[in-house]
Protein backbone atom coordinates (compact mmCIF):
# COMPACT_ATOMS: atom_id res chain seq x y z
CA UNK A 1 0.00 0.00 0.00
CA UNK A 2 1.35 3.54 -1.10
CA UNK A 3 0.69 6.60 1.72
CA UNK A 4 1.52 10.05 0.07
CA UNK A 5 3.10 13.02 2.23
CA UNK A 6 2.13 16.67 1.96
CA UNK A 7 6.22 17.52 3.27
CA UNK A 8 4.16 21.60 3.84
CA UNK A 9 1.74 19.76 6.27
CA UNK A 10 3.81 17.45 8.30
CA UNK A 11 1.48 16.94 10.79
CA UNK A 12 -1.55 15.91 8.73
CA UNK A 13 -2.92 13.03 10.63
CA UNK A 14 -4.04 10.38 8.25
CA UNK A 15 -6.75 8.22 8.64
CA UNK A 16 -6.63 4.73 10.14
CA UNK A 17 -5.90 1.96 6.73
CA UNK A 18 -8.86 -0.23 6.47
CA UNK A 19 -8.52 -3.26 4.61
CA UNK A 20 -7.30 -3.51 0.94
CA UNK A 21 -10.71 -3.62 -1.65
CA UNK A 22 -10.37 -7.17 -3.51
CA UNK A 23 -9.40 -6.24 -7.16
CA UNK A 24 -12.12 -6.27 -9.74
CA UNK A 25 -11.73 -9.26 -12.12
CA UNK A 26 -13.12 -8.20 -15.44
CA UNK A 27 -16.07 -10.86 -16.87
CA UNK A 28 -14.15 -13.15 -19.21
CA UNK A 29 -14.78 -11.79 -23.08
CA UNK A 30 -16.42 -13.87 -25.83
CA UNK A 31 -14.83 -13.98 -29.33
CA UNK A 32 -15.80 -11.08 -31.51
CA UNK A 33 -15.77 -13.66 -33.99
CA UNK A 34 -18.37 -15.24 -33.00
CA UNK A 35 -21.79 -14.35 -32.89
CA UNK A 36 -23.30 -13.39 -29.37
CA UNK A 37 -26.95 -14.73 -30.35
CA UNK A 38 -26.39 -18.10 -31.77
CA UNK A 39 -24.76 -20.91 -30.27
CA UNK A 40 -22.11 -22.74 -31.84
CA UNK A 41 -23.09 -25.35 -33.83
CA UNK A 42 -21.02 -28.31 -35.15
CA UNK A 43 -20.33 -29.03 -39.06
CA UNK A 44 -21.56 -32.30 -40.64
CA UNK A 45 -19.39 -33.38 -43.80
CA UNK A 46 -20.76 -35.97 -45.55
CA UNK A 47 -17.79 -38.26 -46.71
CA UNK A 48 -18.87 -40.95 -49.19
CA UNK A 49 -16.65 -43.96 -48.56
CA UNK A 50 -14.36 -45.99 -51.26
CA UNK A 51 -15.63 -48.51 -53.42
CA UNK A 52 -15.74 -51.79 -51.81
CA UNK A 53 -13.40 -53.63 -53.81
CA UNK A 54 -11.14 -56.35 -53.92
CA UNK A 55 -7.37 -54.46 -53.68
CA UNK A 56 -6.12 -57.66 -55.03
CA UNK A 57 -8.29 -57.28 -58.84
CA UNK A 58 -7.12 -55.11 -61.65
CA UNK A 59 -8.99 -53.36 -63.98
CA UNK A 60 -8.11 -52.87 -67.18
CA UNK A 61 -7.62 -48.97 -67.85
CA UNK A 62 -9.89 -46.92 -69.81
CA UNK A 63 -10.05 -43.25 -70.57
CA UNK A 64 -11.84 -42.05 -67.10
CA UNK A 65 -9.25 -44.03 -65.08
CA UNK A 66 -6.34 -42.20 -67.56
CA UNK A 67 -8.07 -38.92 -66.37
CA UNK A 68 -8.08 -40.04 -62.96
CA UNK A 69 -4.85 -41.03 -62.45
CA UNK A 70 -3.33 -37.79 -63.98
CA UNK A 71 -5.57 -35.48 -61.62
CA UNK A 72 -4.10 -37.39 -58.60
CA UNK A 73 -0.98 -37.47 -59.45
CA UNK A 74 -1.09 -33.41 -59.30
CA UNK A 75 -2.82 -33.22 -56.28
CA UNK A 76 -0.37 -35.60 -55.05
CA UNK A 77 2.63 -33.65 -56.52
CA UNK A 78 1.16 -30.05 -55.31
CA UNK A 79 1.33 -31.76 -51.75
CA UNK A 80 5.07 -32.60 -52.34
CA UNK A 81 5.92 -29.23 -53.50
CA UNK A 82 7.04 -30.84 -56.51
CA UNK A 83 6.52 -28.18 -60.09
CA UNK A 84 6.03 -31.48 -62.02
CA UNK A 85 3.51 -32.43 -64.77
CA UNK A 86 2.35 -36.34 -65.15
CA UNK A 87 1.75 -37.49 -68.91
CA UNK A 88 -0.58 -40.32 -68.60
CA UNK A 89 -1.24 -42.88 -71.00
CA UNK A 90 -2.75 -46.75 -70.97
CA UNK A 91 -0.07 -49.39 -71.27
CA UNK A 92 -1.47 -52.43 -72.13
CA UNK A 93 -2.85 -54.10 -68.24
CA UNK A 94 -1.76 -50.37 -66.48
CA UNK A 95 -1.10 -46.90 -66.87
CA UNK A 96 2.16 -45.68 -67.66
CA UNK A 97 2.67 -42.11 -66.03
CA UNK A 98 5.88 -40.14 -67.05
CA UNK A 99 6.66 -36.86 -64.38
CA UNK A 100 8.50 -34.02 -66.06
CA UNK A 101 9.16 -30.04 -65.00
CA UNK A 102 10.81 -27.48 -63.46
CA UNK A 103 11.68 -30.08 -60.44
CA UNK A 104 13.47 -32.87 -62.51
CA UNK A 105 16.63 -32.53 -60.10
CA UNK A 106 14.79 -32.58 -57.00
CA UNK A 107 13.52 -35.65 -58.50
CA UNK A 108 16.59 -37.03 -58.83
CA UNK A 109 17.61 -36.32 -55.52
CA UNK A 110 14.72 -37.66 -54.14
CA UNK A 111 15.44 -41.05 -56.02
CA UNK A 112 13.56 -43.99 -57.17
CA UNK A 113 11.71 -44.27 -53.51
CA UNK A 114 9.81 -41.54 -54.29
CA UNK A 115 8.73 -43.25 -57.87
CA UNK A 116 7.31 -46.15 -55.52
CA UNK A 117 5.88 -44.37 -52.75
CA UNK A 118 3.72 -42.56 -55.51
CA UNK A 119 3.43 -45.79 -57.49
CA UNK A 120 1.75 -47.38 -54.29
CA UNK A 121 -0.88 -44.53 -53.63
CA UNK A 122 -1.95 -44.10 -57.42
CA UNK A 123 -3.93 -46.88 -57.31
CA UNK A 124 -5.73 -46.15 -54.87
CA UNK A 125 -6.64 -42.57 -55.69
CA UNK A 126 -7.64 -43.35 -58.87
CA UNK A 127 -10.25 -45.97 -57.33
CA UNK A 128 -11.58 -43.10 -55.32
CA UNK A 129 -11.91 -41.17 -58.51
CA UNK A 130 -13.39 -43.42 -60.97
CA UNK A 131 -14.15 -46.88 -59.20
CA UNK A 132 -11.64 -48.48 -61.16
CA UNK A 133 -7.94 -50.69 -59.34
CA UNK A 134 -5.48 -50.22 -62.12
CA UNK A 135 -2.53 -50.68 -61.85
CA UNK A 136 0.42 -47.64 -62.42
CA UNK A 137 3.98 -47.23 -63.50
CA UNK A 138 5.97 -44.40 -62.80
CA UNK A 139 8.71 -42.74 -64.72
CA UNK A 140 10.74 -39.64 -64.07
CA UNK A 141 13.86 -38.06 -64.41
CA UNK A 142 15.37 -41.09 -65.95
CA UNK A 143 15.22 -42.92 -62.63
CA UNK A 144 13.47 -46.03 -63.48
CA UNK A 145 15.91 -46.78 -66.91
CA UNK A 146 19.08 -46.42 -64.16
CA UNK A 147 17.58 -48.94 -61.69
CA UNK A 148 16.95 -51.32 -64.67
CA UNK A 149 20.43 -51.12 -65.73
CA UNK A 150 21.63 -51.33 -62.14
CA UNK A 151 19.46 -54.61 -61.36
CA UNK A 152 20.17 -56.32 -64.59
CA UNK A 153 23.91 -55.68 -63.95
CA UNK A 154 23.49 -57.30 -60.46
CA UNK A 155 21.87 -60.24 -61.62
CA UNK A 156 24.47 -60.89 -64.70
CA UNK A 157 27.27 -60.86 -61.39
CA UNK A 158 24.93 -62.78 -59.22
CA UNK A 159 25.01 -65.64 -61.82
CA UNK A 160 28.49 -65.72 -62.90
CA UNK A 161 29.02 -65.79 -58.67
CA UNK A 162 26.81 -68.90 -58.43
CA UNK A 163 28.34 -70.76 -61.33
CA UNK A 164 32.17 -70.05 -59.68
CA UNK A 165 31.24 -70.83 -56.48
CA UNK A 166 28.23 -73.38 -56.61
CA UNK A 167 26.80 -71.51 -53.46
CA UNK A 168 23.80 -69.45 -52.96
CA UNK A 169 23.48 -65.85 -53.05
CA UNK A 170 20.42 -63.95 -51.41
CA UNK A 171 20.24 -60.48 -52.14
CA UNK A 172 17.43 -57.80 -51.59
CA UNK A 173 14.61 -56.95 -50.04
CA UNK A 174 13.15 -55.62 -53.87
CA UNK A 175 9.75 -54.68 -55.04
CA UNK A 176 7.42 -56.46 -57.42
CA UNK A 177 9.02 -54.87 -60.53
CA UNK A 178 12.68 -55.27 -59.17
CA UNK A 179 12.55 -58.95 -58.37
CA UNK A 180 11.00 -59.08 -62.07
CA UNK A 181 13.68 -57.50 -63.49
CA UNK A 182 16.45 -60.35 -61.66
CA UNK A 183 14.10 -63.12 -62.83
CA UNK A 184 14.10 -61.97 -66.02
CA UNK A 185 17.84 -61.27 -66.55
CA UNK A 186 18.10 -64.84 -65.52
CA UNK A 187 15.59 -66.83 -66.79
CA UNK A 188 17.47 -67.93 -69.45
CA UNK A 189 20.75 -68.30 -67.85
CA UNK A 190 22.89 -71.49 -67.65
CA UNK A 191 23.40 -73.12 -64.26
CA UNK A 192 21.55 -70.93 -62.59
CA UNK A 193 17.61 -70.53 -61.59
CA UNK A 194 16.20 -67.59 -58.82
CA UNK A 195 13.09 -68.00 -56.57
CA UNK A 196 11.36 -65.05 -54.47
CA UNK A 197 11.85 -65.38 -50.67
CA UNK A 198 9.35 -64.51 -48.05
CA UNK A 199 5.84 -62.96 -47.68
CA UNK A 200 4.61 -59.43 -48.34
CA UNK A 201 5.16 -56.36 -50.70
CA UNK A 202 9.05 -56.38 -50.28
CA UNK A 203 10.78 -59.80 -50.92
CA UNK A 204 14.20 -60.81 -51.10
CA UNK A 205 15.96 -63.29 -54.06
CA UNK A 206 17.63 -66.21 -54.13
CA UNK A 207 20.19 -67.59 -57.21
CA UNK A 208 21.36 -70.37 -56.59
CA UNK A 209 22.52 -73.77 -58.35
CA UNK A 210 20.42 -75.21 -60.88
Amino acid sequence: MLVEVDPDRPGLELPAAGPEPAPRVAPPQRPTTEPRDEPRRARRVAVEPLPSRDLEAWDAPDEESIYAAAEAARRLLQLAGLALEPRVAADGERLLMGLSGDDDERLRTLGIRFLDTLEALLPRAVLGLSGRHVRCRVEGAGLREARERELRSLAAELGERVRASRERQVVGPFNPAERRIIHLELRDAAGVRTESLGNGFMKRVAVEPE
